[in-house]
């Protein structure tokens, strides 16, 4: 190797930069330090920084430090360009245990398919966060296939201004497993046309309040596509909290949340399944919300304000008697249809205006004058909703009442499977492929034949195409 150590690797890129795209191929091992990189002179999109593993393989190299004041194992303060991909960076701090914290403008970086791991600790501090990023312009960063585990909190990502102008730009967590905080899953903030996609997010036991994803300030065409939050054993559940006050949105800008799995915990009291507020044209499509809260006064879908939003193709669940709606005063053109909305309470929804409650489906409505083409199904059958597998399962899988509208904006779902009729929710449950099915006449020979002499008999053939994962 030509650096016994990363801290030895850091120094000279941060003293002498670099002049063509980089790669250090790091030998299997543990290494106990801890690295800050700063601005890398000769960094760019072509001349980038690479740290891997040598095998390719994320356990067969450690990098781990424990911190006694708020620095991570990786310290990124305005570097730019860098990426860390197959390896492990772990902390093993106790009052400070950041494992990546990114700071000063640091923007273009990657984390891919590392494991990120803290200490399993009962703390709410962010100086616990596996990955920290406070009020700095971080932006263009993206963290996808990790393992981020341990800690008060998964992501801790901080932007600076509360305006589309002073937020930040087109960060991206997309397809991490982030499981075994005390506290949030993922915390991110400020934030302008970023990414959410594809990430497992758990929440076991630990703090009374589950926040699984808590998206806060959001501006711009964001994502928030493909995930599957599940909380267990809490009291209290928020599993989407999207805030998105002050946003600025428009028919040509809409952000789009589709495709969830979200399970809130059994808990006893208040769980929010959709917490969203002041959503701007947003497009609320294909979810499946499973609400277990055994509290009459939680509330599966969560709506405060907002303008212009659609709320369709959606299944809102609940078995331990919370809500289905809590909406207060949307303004602007919004829909809600084509839903399937289903509760156990004495209580469907309220609507403000009016300031009703409603206590069933048929009332809420036509109170409302929404959901002409939703339906009240009590028997929707889910794979494993307790563990937030919510997967159509038994009879759902071919139930037509659980058939929806084609929306354009959502064409696979959460599997990536091609949306055929489509069904309602996140789960996609028709498996014959589009434009697969065909026929042909035969005789009784087998030969094809226009038609049938009668009295005779014609025989169709078909020829069905199945995706690959149905074929059992």
């Amino acid at each position: 190797p030509n650096y016994p150590t990363f801290a030895a690797a850091v120094a000279d890129l941060n003293v002498n930069g670099i002049c063509g795209a980089t790669v250090f191929n790091v030998r299997s091992g543990t290494y106990t330090e801890t690295i800050s990189l700063t601005a890398i002179n000769g960094t760019s999109a072509v001349n980038t920084v690479t740290f891997q593993s040598e095998t390719g393989n994320r356990n067969d190299v450690t990098l781990t430090y424990a911190p006694t004041t708020q620095i991570g194992t990786v310290n990124m303060t305005n570097a730019d360009w860098v990426t860390f991909q197959n390896m492990s960076i772990k902390s093993t701090g106790t009052t400070y245990s950041n494992v990546m914290n990114f700071n000063g403008g640091s923007d273009h970086n990657n984390v891919l398919n590392c494991v990120l791991q803290n200490p399993t600790m009962a703390s709410t501090s962010t100086y616990n966060a596996v990955i920290f990023s406070s009020t700095g312009m971080d932006e263009y960063n993206s963290f996808v296939d990790n393992a981020i585990t341990g800690g008060s909190i998964g992501a801790y990502w901080f932007g600076s201004g509360s305006t589309a102008a002073t937020s930040e730009m087109m960060n991206r967590f997309e397809r991490n497993t982030i499981t075994g905080q005390y506290y949030f899953g993922l915390y991110t903030y400020y934030q302008n046309t970023i990414t959410l996609k594809d990430n497992l997010i758990i929440r076991d036991g630990g703090y009374t309040y589950a926040y699984l994803c808590y998206a806060y300030y959001y501006f711009g065409p964001y994502v928030i596509t493909g995930n599957k939050m599940i909380a267990k054993n809490t009291t209290y559940t928020y599993g989407l909290m999207n805030y998105a006050y002050g946003s600025t949105n428009s028919p040509s800008s809409r952000p789009i949340i589709a495709n969830n799995f979200i399970t809130t915990s059994a808990g006893t009291s208040t769980c929010y399944g959709l917490y969203l507020y002041y959503l701007s044209y947003a497009l609320v499509y294909n979810n499946t919300v499973y609400n277990r809260a055994n509290y009459a006064s939680s509330y599966s879908v969560y709506n405060y304000y907002g303008d212009n939003f659609k709320f369709k193709n959606n299944i809102i669940y609940a078995t331990g008697g919370a809500y289905v709606y809590y909406i207060y005063n949307p303004t602007g053109a919004w829909e809600s249809d084509y839903n399937i909305l289903y509760t156990t309470g004495a209580t469907f929804g309220y609507l403000y205006p009016p300031g009703t409650t409603y206590t069933n489906f048929a009332l809420y409505q036509s109170g409302s004058g929404k959901e002409a083409n939703s339906k009240n199904l009590s028997n929707v059958q889910f794979a494993d909703a307790p563990n937030g597998d919510l997967h159509l399962a038994g009879a759902s899988q071919n139930d037509p009442n659980l058939t929806g509208i084609a929306l354009p904006e959502v064409t696979d779902d959460i599997d990536k499977d091609v949306r055929v009729l489509p069904y309602i929710g996140a789960d996609e449950a028709c498996y014959i492929l589009p434009n697969t099915v065909a026929y042909e006449f035969r005789d009784a020979t087998g030969a094809p034949t226009p038609y049938a002499n009668v009295p005779g008999t014609v025989y169709v053939y078909y020829k069905i195409a199945f995706p690959a994962p149905a074929a059992n």
